[in-house]
């Protein structure tokens, strides 16, 4: 937890430095490009994770770990570039990737409860059918 927050919170002050001093970007374009690498964190996490337990998408798109990050990274940056305009320009991607998968630890510490709630949740639903057979 420590190191997530850590990791998150340097790299909010790396792509603030990068963004504004080197980009010429304004502080509210910087904060819509944390605020979609968030968004496209969260998402491309819960939709990876939940789509492997279908088994047509398990087999035929997701059957080995390359296709799996490929839907992950396509999920990941299709939604930072939808959501973040400035992102669309191929300068500031290239600069601006990195620190924003940094800041990627603050969604990784709101993933962990929806996680846990979602195997719970599984666990309940397996026990129910155990009872019931």
């Amino acid at each position: 937890m420590r190191t997530a927050l850590f990791t998150a919170l340097f790299g909010t002050v790396l792509a603030w430095g990068v963004g504004t001093r080197f980009l010429d970007l304004s502080l509210e374009d910087v904060g819509l490009c944390i605020l979609a690498a968030q968004i496209a964190g969260l998402l491309a996490l819960l939709f990876t994770l939940r789509a492997e337990k279908n088994p047509l998408i398990r087999r035929y798109l997701m059957n080995r770990s390359l296709k799996t990050w490929g839907v992950f990274l396509t999920l990941y940056f299709g939604t930072i570039l939808w959501i973040a305009p400035v992102m669309r320009n191929l300068h500031n991607w290239l600069w601006l990737t990195a620190p924003l998968m940094l800041t990627d630890g603050f969604c990784i510490l709101i993933f962990g409860p929806i996680q846990d709630r979602w195997v719970r949740h599984d666990q309940r639903r397996a026990a129910i059918r155990a009872l019931k057979s």
